[in-house]
């Protein structure tokens, strides 16, 4: 199965700098283009997307129905970014600077989520998600999601465990990779 995980259009948050979470923001008009130019390079056609159940993903899926047609579009919670808890709205730097503890995979945001709450929420869609699509003949995938949810996901699809190096490989709005994913059950590791 060909997976193809991309990360929605910008929103005036992410532009802001603002940690966004489970808000339910939407792209704006420039974005949506700039996420088109960015995906039109994906070199295969979906025979389904999974998305986000949040706006600036839902959006953002909505336009790959334009580009190819109708196709399934399933919205998903479990592909929502990290819940940023009480912090949902405020700058990226200020908790960075004031919180470091926010960048360790174990650290639970207060009345949010631990990069390891994403990596079981997103486990348990990944199983879903093939399962499912071998289920109804899917070979070509893309997913729609958020920046530390698709790094997560990566993660979990490749086998690779889910540390400190997730940092390293964030992706920005419209960016995109491609996945090669067995139908056979595969066993996720931290």
């Amino acid at each position: 199965m060909r997976v193809a995980v991309i990360r929605h259009a910008r929103t005036r948050w992410n532009d802001a700098k603002r940690l966004q979470g489970w808000v339910d923001t939407e792209p704006y008009p420039e974005a949506l283009t700039s996420f088109w130019e960015r995906t039109q390079d994906i070199p295969f056609g979906p025979d389904v997307v999974f998305s986000s159940d949040l706006k600036r993903a839902r959006v953002s899926a909505q336009m790959f129905l334009q580009r190819y047609g109708d196709v399934p579009v399933i919205y998903d919670w479990r592909l929502r970014e990290r819940h940023m808890g009480e912090w949902e709205g405020r700058y990226s730097q200020e908790i960075k600077e004031k919180h470091p503890e926010v960048l360790r995979v174990d650290f639970r945001i207060p009345g949010g989520e631990s990069v390891l709450d994403v990596y079981e929420r997103v486990s348990r869609f990944a199983g879903d998600m093939v399962w499912y699509s071998s289920k109804r003949g899917w070979t070509k995938v893309f997913i729609v999601s958020h920046q530390i949810t698709m790094e997560v996901l990566r993660r979990v699809l490749l086998g690779i465990p889910v540390d400190q190096t997730v940092w390293e490989n964030l992706r920005g709005s419209g960016d995109w990779f491609e996945v090669e994913v067995g139908n056979v059950p595969f066993t996720a590791q931290r």
